[in-house]
């Protein structure tokens, strides 16, 4: 039978008479008693974090370009605030399990595609985007007919495409 130890976690085997009786861990010298160990259910995962960021600063350039114009009209702060809001306020994050869209500042919305789900990775980036080196991600599953998430200003969009990709290899 095994048990683990519970300071250093360290997994021994012994004989099933040992179990109620003081034991010492070799590994950290800790006296306790060995216990049958608990059995779960299901193996608890930690998820692993592969991407989170933010669309890109310049995907939000007209924002803060008419901003500056109209500055002057104090119109323009309007345009300033609100391009912050939607780039800071938006977040994007590519797991090893899920992909997941929060946007929203008063209120909030999040959109969650298990990896597993996944049928289909567009980028599409315009000319503007290309030269600020963004692009937009639409993700597909079998439950729509359209993208069931789309990333707007994603910075770098290729290296994304290709983890969520990879991710979608390995399930």
């Amino acid at each position: 039978m095994n048990i683990v130890c519970p300071k250093c976690h360290q997994e021994y085997e012994v004989d099933p008479s040992m179990i109620g009786q003081q034991v010492q861990c070799e590994s950290c010298g800790l006296n306790f008693i060995a216990k049958v160990p608990k059995l779960s259910a299901k193996r608890e995962y930690t998820e692993k974090t592969l991407v989170q960021t933010h669309p890109c600063g310049w995907y939000f350039f007209w924002y803060y370009f008419f901003g500056v114009v109209f500055l002057l009209a104090f119109v323009g702060i309007i345009f300033v605030i609100a391009g912050l809001i939607k780039q800071f306020c938006t977040t994007y994050i590519v797991t090893d399990r899920r992909i997941i869209v929060k946007t929203g500042w008063l209120s909030k919305h999040q959109t969650e595609v298990r990896i597993k789900d996944v049928r289909g990775v567009a980028l599409e980036a315009s000319i503007w985007e290309r030269i600020i080196g963004t692009g937009s991600i639409a993700i597909g599953t079998a439950a729509t007919a359209k993208a069931e998430i789309t990333m707007f200003g994603v910075k770098k969009p290729q290296e994304v495409v290709s983890k969520i990709n990879e991710m979608r290899d390995d399930m």
